[in-house]
This record gives C-alpha cells, structure tokens and sequence, in this order.
C-alpha cells in the first residue's frame, strides 16, 4: 500500500480550491511546475533515506533496513 506524498496531498487540496481555465498561461505553468516538484521531493526522500542507511547500519552485527537504497524505500512507499 503505498502513501500519498505531501506534493500529492497538496495538488489533491489545490485543485479542490483552484481552477486554471484549460491552456491557459497559468495552467500550463501549473502543469510544468508539480511534476519538477515531485521529483524534487522524490530526491529528497532518496537521499534522507540513504543517509539515514548509512548511519543506521551496524557493520558489527550486519544489520541493516529493510530496504538498502532510498530508491528502493520511494518506490515500496510512493509508488
């Protein structure tokens, strides 16, 4: 089962407030701005997650998270 992202909840909200006349200037920026915002916050969670990989892996018992990169951990949550 995978989550609904912030980016996802706030365009869900958004567009539940605001509507853009179809094609016009502000709704093509719309439509070209979310898709950079999610993949911005995409990498983000990536790169938290594999920092927090690595400080969370104890070498000495071979332990580690369920998943071993923040790809892997987006895709299982977010896709």
């Amino acid at each position: 089962m995978s989550k609904q992202s912030s980016i996802d909840w706030f365009l869900s909200e958004f567009e539940k407030q605001i509507q853009f006349r179809p094609n016009s200037e502000l709704d093509v920026w719309f439509k070209d701005l979310f898709p950079k915002a999610k993949a911005m916050h995409k990498r983000e969670i990536e790169f938290t997650y594999n920092i927090g990989w690595a400080d969370g892996h104890d070498e000495a018992t071979n332990e580690s998270p369920l998943f071993t990169t923040g790809e892997q951990y987006y895709k299982e949550n977010y896709e």
